[in-house]
């Protein structure tokens, strides 16, 4: 099994990067290996761009058996608590289209451009069903987090979802593009609210992100 662990930064996968330095062997820079699983750590940078880019790149030149894209996220109110760890089955990329003169979203299908996946009814993990360990949610993938009650209604009104990130849905589509089987594990670390900062706990999330982590790993190696 070879498996391709994505993030956007590094520290949300220390902690397992560490383990795997301890006890796994590193036969490549950020590559890890147990009996028959091999573990690749790829850091894209934040951002939808980073990820179509640095994911695409790397599909392109050899594709694994599975993909696993790994972080924290934004929860909206009411849909998860922060330190909880969920599995995104599906993605809209919320910021791609246009907006009518009253701020109404039109999505690319209704300003006529073609799409080879919907961005009306999102992207779906159609494998999601084989990996239900943990709480299923819908995603929004962004440019900008929300931080005002004002857009953050908006978010809620047009997409009614349950996390936010920034990378998500880039994930998904390079994935889906490839036929690579995969999977989005987000841990939340704040909630989607107006923005304070004294209100997150990006290290709890971190710790509850990479125990689930490992413990899908060791599922892997038997």
């Amino acid at each position: 099994m070879r498996i391709l662990l994505i993030s956007a930064t590094t520290m949300e996968v220390d902690p397992l990067i560490d383990y795997l330095r301890l006890h796994w062997i590193e036969s490549a820079t950020g590559t890890f290996t147990k009996g028959n699983c091999t573990v690749e750590i790829l850091i894209t940078g934040v951002g939808m761009h980073r990820m179509a880019y640095a994911l695409g790149r790397k599909l392109g030149l050899s594709k694994p058996d599975f993909c696993v894209n790994a972080g924290i996220a934004g929860a909206f109110p009411g849909k998860a608590s922060i330190g909880e760890v969920v599995h995104v089955t599906s993605e809209i990329i919320a910021d791609f289209g246009a907006e009518n003169a009253r701020g109404d979203r039109l999505t690319p299908e209704a300003l006529g451009l073609e799409e080879d996946i919907s961005s009306i009814n999102g992207l779906i993990n159609r494998n999601a069903g084989q990996y239900a360990f943990l709480k299923s949610v819908k995603g929004i993938t962004v440019n900008a987090t929300h931080g005002s009650e004002t857009s953050i209604r908006k978010m809620i009104e047009a997409f009614d979802p349950d996390v936010e990130t920034m990378e998500g849905g880039a994930f998904f589509y390079c994935c889906m593009k490839t036929g690579t089987p995969f999977i989005e594990i987000r841990a939340i670390s704040n909630l989607v609210e107006v923005r304070n900062r004294e209100n997150w706990n990006i290290p709890l999330a971190v710790s509850k992100l990479n125990k689930q982590l490992l413990e899908m790993l060791q599922f892997f190696v038997g």
